[in-house]
């Protein structure tokens, strides 16, 4: 696999790094800039971190995503700590119980929550949740897979048990990507619900688009995962806790979902 940056605050060739890290693009956690260089709010978080603990790192993209558990097998970056090719798993990977009884993660250093992505001349008849489980003339929908999904099918809420009925009614209702997302949502006949995290940069950076929040906890947690008993999981601690009380990772967070529309 092609390491693609070493952390130190500098470029340095991948000879030099001490532990390998796993990562994947989803803008603006990461991102390419120019030729093979990374960059994003994981990247510079990664930077801090560095400065604080002095560990540096050869940064390489997943083969296959995340990481999930089909039936037994741990795929993505998950995967990659369980084979021993990776020292630490750094991007927007939500902290769950199926990944934590493999891994260990860091304390949190982002929480996301859920929204819906829609065209602002949707807003005209759909303002709140509410509006969108009453109404039947636009259709809603999900990733196929993920935590979204989860939390539709365990919520007790009952607007979201409501939509999750709605969704789960029509398979057309799942979507593959975000990719394939924005596509069904500038037809006009289809909204998207995910994490707020991602719909607010991309209605940052697509005027036509809006979010309305669901009004439920932030109770999406993205850690740095690490193999079982790794011997850097309490310098990252304490980094993360040292940004995180000093504004640092706050600043981040403004610079990278800052706005593009007037």
């Amino acid at each position: 696999m092609k390491s693609l940056i070493v952390f130190f605050g500098l470029l340095f060739t991948t000879s030099y790094a001490k532990y390998r890290a796993v990562t994947l693009i989803n803008p603006p956690f990461v991102q390419k800039n120019g030729e093979e260089v990374l960059e994003g709010f994981c990247v510079d978080l990664m930077r801090q971190v560095t400065q604080l603990n002095g560990h540096n790192f050869s940064l390489y993209l997943s083969p296959n995503g995340y990481g999930f558990n089909f039936h037994g097998k741990w795929t993505g970056m998950v995967g990659e700590l369980l084979k021993q090719r990776a020292d630490i798993a750094v991007a927007d990977l939500t902290i769950n119980s199926d990944r934590k009884a493999v891994v260990d993660f860091s304390t949190p250093f982002f929480e996301s929550g859920i929204s819906a992505l829609l065209l602002k001349s949707q807003t005209n008849q759909i303002r709140s949740w509410s509006d969108l489980a009453n109404q039947d003339n636009i259709s809603f929908g999900i990733l196929e897979s993920g935590p979204t999904r989860r939390a539709f099918q365990s919520s007790e809420d009952p607007v979201i048990r409501k939509m999750w009925r709605m969704i789960s009614s029509n398979s057309s209702n799942f979507v593959i990507s975000y990719t394939d997302a924005l596509r069904r949502i500038t037809s006009g006949k289809y909204i998207f619900i995910g994490e707020s995290s991602h719909n607010e940069y991309i209605s940052g950076h697509r005027c036509d688009l809006t979010t309305i929040d669901s009004g439920l906890p932030h109770d999406r947690r993205y850690g740095i995962a690490f193999p079982k008993n790794s011997p850097l999981l309490q310098s990252f601690n304490l980094a993360i806790n040292h940004l995180k009380a000093n504004g640092i990772i706050s600043e981040l967070r403004r610079k990278w979902w800052r706005s593009q529309c007037k």
